[in-house]
């Protein structure tokens, strides 16, 4: 069995992601409007130009925040679990120590808040909102 980097892992998730949110901006796009060729008026989609600008951009918005908030947790995890110059001094002697002796009730907010970061789960995304 062959275990996967992490960073392609990250990248491959990531690339998933992208595809579904893709499909779902250009299904929102699309406008159900009734129709008069079609039976008993029923509707259909219909193509607005202005819809999909609006959606691609706010869907590039949401994208572009979950990749900062993703790379930013990640870039924390390397620099805490693999720190070098005087980074590593100072983790070795003051940060572990001090993660060691913290109770669970604290470390267990701090680590679901990082989670939920990293995921995009946290702060206001619809820019617009008021």
């Amino acid at each position: 069995m062959m275990a996967i980097h992490p960073v392609l892992a990250q990248g491959f998730t990531m690339a998933m992601e992208a595809g579904y949110s893709l499909a779902a901006s250009i299904e929102r796009a699309y406008i159900e409007r009734p129709s008069a060729g079609a039976a008993g008026g029923a509707a259909v989609p219909s193509y607005d130009p202005e819809a999909m600008r609006a959606e691609l951009l706010e869907r590039h918005y949401r994208r572009e925040t979950r990749l900062l908030h993703l790379l930013r947790s990640t870039e924390l995890v390397q620099r805490l679990a693999q720190p070098t110059g005087l980074m590593s001094v100072l983790s070795k002697y003051a940060v572990r120590p001090v993660v060691m002796a913290a109770p669970d009730a604290v470390k267990r907010p701090v680590f679901e808040y990082m989670i939920r970061y990293s995921l995009g789960l946290t702060g206001d995304w619809d820019r617009n909102k008021q």
